[in-house]
């Protein structure tokens, strides 16, 4: 089945373009598909201030107390540095030494596998025998980059013990929330069980250090004794005699004589539980405090650990000391807040202004749905956010920003071609056709900018994992806008209509302000086409028959400040002056000295020759102008002017309501053809203008 074209001949309804615009329930049903479906899927996706991303890194860290820092790298860093160097998936490594801490910072190649490279840096750390006694166990950790939502702080005038007592209470409500899954206390030094065994109570025991370090010792261990195999099963055999507070440590038995008596460690030492002596301290307001440090995880929302935090402080408030308060600080879910609401608004005067644009030189309902299919594609959009790995936030959203733009200019291509088509009431026809034109540049158009943007996908280092969202938002966005562009785009404007203009002379004036304020945009559309079409097409000519100048220009950037210089015998620019005692005087350039006998209101002021470039004004007005300037020999009957050679070669141009022929010129002026010669004398062409100014 087919439709008749004015211009094409026969429209074929086949093919997709075809088939959707004739069909508009299937436009419609795809997209409502487009938006309910991507409206759903974005509630369900990931949000966070900064993207969260693996960093692709090793650390081994090995305390080393009391060592400075050159000990530190002899004995500890030297040690793993040349043991993991040769490991496969290592890219670099970097090592920093401190007094009595040393870290190494192995980083993996993007291709690594960063589970695998850490189980090998593990086991080659573990291998290591050349450690000093003094050191600690390394620490190896995989780095990841976990963001801290905010952080609450138990602060108030008691002892630390207390107080960590309380943070430690706090800390386990936090946890039982749903909504909370890592918190972590900072702020305050590590917990430590002292003994302190006065000398005299060694020399009245008989004891020493050694032997009460190695009963304490012996006494608090957490050690599997192997299995006892029973006719019941296999019994697991374990000792857990460890101990985790100063109260258990006290009845520790030292010695045990044959009468039944025995010495314990309270007996000969003070046991003290408390903290290990350091040079950190937290304090809020002169108060000491405790930081208890709330992170997101997964798909955990900044704003949904943030308000579980809250309700928590409101529910503890009443139940507190008065000398303990809670207080929370740094708190990121603000900032999340902040710029997602900047992000958003920035966004909405974006997307305002293109609608507001595309309203005032397209058609309006063009423009309407133009600007819809706008949020066509930004909700189609999370069809693909998810599957590539994608979250919303910061970036994201400035992607969406970046791309407001560029999505609307494939349907502005689209529904102009259908509007240029259309004839009479065939809208089919026009919607078919238009598309079909436009079709092959639109697509190369997106395909284009898509190509643009692919290289940011591919960055590597950790700088191309932030940078990846950008494309990753940019690409899905423009491959929708080309679908709706081509698909549901020509379905609805087959069913809009031509706007005419209402309120002209015998017609009734309408009160509908929307019907107005269409009849004005239509003026003013017409009005634009109207000049485009008279000015653009000549402006090209120009600029195509002139490539090699326009393209040096284009290159030089020197034709902005050499505005009036133009070869001889083309257009020239007249300047008009101020006024000088009644005279209008004027600029202008050799051919406007020639072009003065042809009708030119007055003198004007050109280049001397007689004086290597200086100017000459020349005014007129009077019989008794000079008359030694005569014009050139090319303005007379016999001779060739530039106006000829322009008109030989067809690139003679005359103003709007100028008269074409020269010599008609004249005569309206009172010039009188002359067939003496091809000079003719300058006062006679300054009583010609005299009399034309009058």
């Amino acid at each position: 089945m087919s439709l008749m074209s004015h211009d094409h001949g026969p429209v074929d309804r086949k093919g997709p373009i075809g088939w959707m615009a004739a069909h508009p329930v299937a436009a419609n049903l795809l997209m409502g598909v487009l938006v309910i479906g991507g409206i759903l899927f974005a509630f369900g996706t990931k949000r966070e201030v900064f993207p969260e991303i693996d960093m692709d890194m090793v650390t081994v860290v090995v305390a080393y107390p009391g060592a400075s820092p050159q000990e530190v790298e002899e004995g500890v860093v030297l040690a793993i540095e040349d043991e993991i160097s040769s490991l496969d998936g290592i890219k670099k490594i970097n090592s920093i030494s401190v007094e009595g801490l040393g870290t190494v910072m192995a980083e993996l190649l993007t291709s690594a596998n960063p589970d695998r490279t850490y189980n090998d840096v593990k086991s080659t750390v573990d291998r290591i025998t050349s450690f000093p006694q003094d050191a600690e166990r390394p620490v190896i950790s995989l780095v990841t980059n976990r963001r801290q939502v905010l952080s609450l702080l138990v602060h108030g005038d008691v002892d630390l013990k207390s107080l960590d007592r309380l943070a430690e209470e706090i800390r386990s409500e936090q946890l039982s929330d749903e909504r909370i899954t890592l918190v972590e206390k900072a702020g305050i030094p590590p917990p430590e069980i002292s003994v302190e065994v006065p000398a005299d109570n060694l020399r009245r025991y008989g004891l020493t250090l050694p032997q009460i370090s190695t009963a304490v010792r012996a006494a608090s261990i957490d050690l599997p004794g192997g299995s006892v195999k029973t006719e019941g099963g296999e019994v697991l055999v374990r000792t857990t005699e460890r101990r985790d507070y100063g109260e258990e440590f006290r009845d520790i038995t030292l010695i045990a004589r044959a009468d039944g008596t025995r010495v314990r460690l309270r007996d000969v030492a003070t046991v003290v539980d408390g903290f290990r002596e350091t040079d950190e301290e937290l304090y809020y307001n002169g108060q000491p405090a405790i930081d208890l440090q709330v992170y997101r995880v997964g798909e955990e929302v900044p704003l949904q650990v943030s308000s579980a935090v809250y309700d928590l402080v409101e529910r503890r408030q009443g139940t507190l000391p008065d000398s303990v308060g809670l207080s929370i600080v740094n708190d990121e879910s603000e900032e999340y807040r902040a710029r997602l609401s900047i992000l958003g608004k920035n966004g909405l005067i974006g997307l305002l202004l293109v609608v507001t644009v595309l309203g005032i030189f397209l058609r309006p309902a063009v423009a309407f749905w133009v600007s819809l299919g706008i949020f066509i594609s930004f909700c189609g959009s999370f069809f693909l956010i998810p599957i590539l790995g994608v979250s919303l936030n910061m970036i994201s959203l400035f992607a969406f920003i970046l791309v407001l733009g560029i999505a609307v200019d494939d349907a502005v291509v689209v529904g102009e071609a259908i509007f240029y088509h259309r004839r009479g009431d065939n809208r089919l026809e026009a919607a078919i056709v238009g598309t079909r034109e436009v079709l092959t540049p639109v697509t190369f158009a997106v395909l284009t900018t898509i190509i643009a943007f692919i290289p940011l996908a591919i960055v590597p280092g950790i700088t191309g994992k932030f940078f990846r969202n950008i494309p990753f938002i940019v690409i899905p966005v423009l491959l929708l806008s080309l679908i709706e562009s081509v698909f549901i785009l020509p379905a609805h404007l087959r069913h809009v209509g031509r706007t005419k203009l209402r309120g002209r002379k015998g017609r009734r004036r309408s009160l509908n302000p929307f019907k107005k304020l269409g009849a004005l945009q239509l003026r003013f559309s017409e009005w634009v086409e109207r000049v485009i079409a008279g000015q653009v097409p000549p402006i090209i000519r120009r600029l195509v028959r002139d490539r090699y100048l326009t393209v040096a220009v284009m290159f030089s950037g020197l034709g902005a400040g050499r505005r009036g210089q133009h070869r001889r015998g083309g257009p020239h620019q007249v300047q008009l002056l101020p006024a000088d005692r009644g005279r209008v005087r004027e600029r202008c350039d050799r051919t406007a000295v020639r072009r003065a006998g042809r009708g030119h209101p007055r003198g004007c002021a050109t280049d001397d020759p007689g004086r290597g470039g200086g100017r000459r004004r020349i005014r007129g007005g009077g019989a008794d102008a000079p008359s030694s300037r005569r014009l050139d020999a090319g303005d007379g009957p016999g001779g060739t002017s530039g106006e000829d050679r322009q008109r030989r070669h067809g690139r003679f141009r005359p103003r709007p309501g100028f008269p074409r022929d020269r010599w008609t010129r004249r005569r309206r002026h009172g010039i009188p053809r002359s067939r003496r010669g091809a000079r003719v004398r300058l006062g006679r062409v300054h009583r010609a203008l005299a009399r034309a100014g009058r």
